[in-house]
């Protein structure tokens, strides 16, 4: 394959990932800012992974990415709800 296609496919994984990210996390929050900021933080690290990973491995490695950056972001909410005065 020549570099043009490799690029192109490989612009075709992270746009099929990025809508699947934004599905999952539109399923677990109703929150459209918190959608599109870890919807675009799971991207920024796919990105930084993305030589690592097999085609076939992008989607669930960008799904679990993103399900542990809104539970990091309840888990924040939460204590910063209970040290709040």
């Amino acid at each position: 394959m020549r570099q043009s296609e490799l690029d192109r496919e490989n612009d075709t994984v992270l746009l099929d990932a990025a809508e699947v990210v934004r599905r999952v996390v539109a399923h677990r929050t109703s929150n459209p800012d918190l959608v599109e900021d870890v919807t675009q933080e799971t991207m920024a690290r796919l990105v930084g992974q993305r030589i690592r990973l097999e085609d076939d491995a992008v989607i669930p490695f960008a799904i679990v990415t993103a399900r542990n950056l809104l539970n990091s972001h309840a888990r924040r909410e939460d204590r910063d709800r209970r040290h709040a005065h």
